[in-house]
């Protein structure tokens, strides 16, 4: 029964690692893009919308995406090859009265920075598990009981180990 709740209590922890790391990779990742003439930076975020810089001058344009998990997009609309006003204003005529190819594009390249993050995340899962589970099996049964007994009956000493290490892991993960 000892067993089944140290490997349930392991599988949570790289669960949540997993998880938290692939949040974390999918939200700080970023991928350029052509809209129409223009270049762009796609970065994703959990806001539920599309948002679309277009510069200085043009108001941002807010939408919603439609997408699980409330997945959104930030594009900032970079340079264009066009070297006309009017050329590029007919330009983006054209795509806005047929936006659906920009649309693809954006949501493939949401969709692969998505798999990324996944893959990542599932990696660190995998990673704690096999790290979990070999460390548990090179303790040996003598250690594990060892290690047993000063979790029950814990010393000023032991209580003060993991307090350090409680508050050095607190700071890490906030710092991170």
């Amino acid at each position: 029964m000892r067993r089944l709740g140290a490997l349930l209590l392991l599988l949570a922890v790289a669960l949540a690692a997993g998880v938290g790391t692939a949040r974390a990779a999918f939200v700080s990742q970023e991928r350029a893009v052509s809209i129409g003439a223009h270049e762009a930076t796609l970065r994703p975020t959990f806001s539920g919308h599309v948002v679309v810089n277009a510069g200085p001058l043009l108001p941002n344009l807010r939408l919603d995406s439609e997408a699980p998990f409330g997945i959104g997009v930030r594009l900032d609309l970079g340079d264009s090859d066009s070297g006309n006003l009017d050329q590029l204003l007919a330009r983006d005529a054209v795509i806005a009265s047929q936006p659906e190819g920009e649309i693809d594009r954006v949501r493939s390249a949401v969709e692969d920075l998505w798999w990324r993050a996944v893959a990542r995340g599932a990696g660190v899962a995998l990673l704690i598990l096999v790290a979990g589970i070999v460390g548990w099996r090179a303790m040996g049964a003598e250690r594990r009981r060892e290690v047993w007994v000063a979790v029950r009956r814990p010393t000023r000493h032991t209580l003060a180990g993991l307090t350090a290490l409680s508050l050095v892991t607190a700071t890490g993960a906030v710092l991170a």
